[in-house]
């Protein structure tokens, strides 16, 4: 049997921003597809101007985004920080500092509806 690829509500948990030495690298945002299975968590990791870099599952495997290519690349099980941190190449420790997702209207259009 085929795999259902059929459109699936996709809803945006928590979001944090990536900081290292003191400079916002990106964010990291974690997403919940409603499959009627069950709920699948995923984070998405996004530089500051909203490229995507990666993903990692909710068990740590985290993969690098690759232009161009059907497949990303595997980085393995990874804390989140150091998988973060792989993905931005950053030499220095990343913070992970979490963001109100009710401040994030712009991200959330059910949201920034009301607030017109």
């Amino acid at each position: 049997m085929p795999p259902d690829y059929s459109a699936r509500p996709v809803v945006m948990l928590e979001r944090w921003q990536v900081e290292a030495e003191g400079a916002v690298l990106g964010s990291v945002t974690k997403y919940e597809i409603r499959d009627s299975k069950g709920p699948l968590q995923f984070f998405r990791v996004t530089d500051q101007n909203g490229r995507w870099l990666g993903h990692a599952t909710a068990k740590g495997r985290f993969s690098r985004r690759v232009p161009f290519q059907e497949e990303e690349q595997d980085l393995g099980l990874l804390a989140m920080e150091r998988g973060v941190a792989q993905l931005f190449e950053a030499t220095a420790t990343v913070q992970l500092k979490p963001v109100p997702t009710e401040a994030d209207w712009r991200r959330q259009p059910k949201l920034q509806q009301d607030k017109r």
